[in-house]
């Protein structure tokens, strides 16, 4: 891959750089012609240090020794890059922990084109409650693990016609978490169909990479309000009780679920403000141009200083 780059680039002369992982760095550490910029969506950094807090004493051991390891080879990349682009403050945060003070770290959230996302695909089936996320990544699966054990008895106990569809991904050994009420799709043609039949998404996330979430972002879009763990929600700026209901232990997680089930004004309050936000905030025609002009103003930067060095006087 290295000699692909180092044979394209000269043939296609770049403005500029940008590397969607700090592992692609070996692939561009030799372009010190051209300016590169780390596009950093998930931070692995904040990832193992979630997985600690849910671990036991030998994962705990192992994921403090994964970010040790991890925040020194950030430490060692971040000089090949003019800056980093990550897409939360919570990842921002995290990175500079590791990442050198004379390298900006910017922030552009992740967004979709709602224009994608149409209200009123599907007819919403009462009491149904949606995970979208392949429980073959493990944090999807300690959520799945969480809701099925702790949250959806809690809720069935008052509201019978209750159901959770987890979207996705099965495991290949078949041992997924197992309750009444739990149904597993598999892999679905159109996520957006299946996130607007329903009447909640549940996103009971306690661990995983920093970053936007995705389901989020298209439940808001959709119209399907949301009850979610901070973490869930991560890199969203959203407002309890204004765009979604917040939950973080069971029993808050499983009232919320319950009130939002039952009060169809409320769905309704939520999911328009939801859709509003997204349209103003997470729209990639906005983020798309912010983010162009922090490149532009990179490329321009860097072009000002070669200019520079060429016409100063020779000693």
């Amino acid at each position: 891959m290295s000699a692909v780059v180092d044979t394209l680039v000269p043939e296609f002369n770049p403005d500029l750089i940008v590397a969607g992982d700090p592992a692609l760095t070996q692939y561009v550490a030799s372009q010190k012609g051209v300016p590169r910029v780390l596009d950093y969506i998930c931070d692995c950094m904040l990832s193992f240090e979630r997985l600690k807090a849910i671990s036991s004493v030998p994962g705990r051991w192992l994921n403090t020794l994964r970010r040790k390891k991890y925040a020194g080879f950030l430490r060692r990349v971040a000089h090949h890059y003019e800056c980093c682009i990550s897409s939360s403050k919570e990842d921002l945060d995290s990175i500079a922990t590791a990442w050198p003070a004379d390298r900006p770290i910017l922030v552009i959230p992740v967004g979709i084109e709602p224009e994608r996302y149409p209200l009123n695909l599907a007819e919403p089936v009462p009491g149904r409650m949606v995970y979208p996320g392949a429980l073959s990544y493990s944090p999807n699966l300690d959520a799945v693990r969480f809701f099925a054990r702790d949250i959806l008895p809690r809720i069935r106990a008052r509201v019978p016609n209750a159901e959770l569809w987890v979207t996705g991904a099965r495991l290949k050994n078949g041992m997924e978490p197992k309750a009444e009420g739990l149904h597993y799709t598999g892999y679905v043609d159109d996520i957006r169909v299946t996130l607007a039949s329903a009447w909640a998404t549940v996103v009971p996330l306690r661990s995983g990479a920093g970053g936007t979430r995705l389901k989020v972002l298209e439940s808001m879009a959709l119209g399907t309000p949301l009850v979610s763990t901070a973490i869930g929600y991560e890199g969203v700026a959203v407002e309890d009780r204004e765009h979604l209901l917040a939950a973080e232990t069971a029993g808050e997680f499983a009232e919320r679920c319950i009130e939002l089930l039952g009060d169809a004004d409320l769905r309704k309050r939520l999911a328009h403000n939801a859709r509003m936000l997204l349209e103003t905030q997470y729209n990639w025609r906005t983020i798309g141009a912010d983010y162009e002009t922090i490149l532009k103003a990179i490329v321009e930067r860097q072009t000002t200083a070669a200019s520079k060095v060429r016409r100063a006087p020779s000693r």
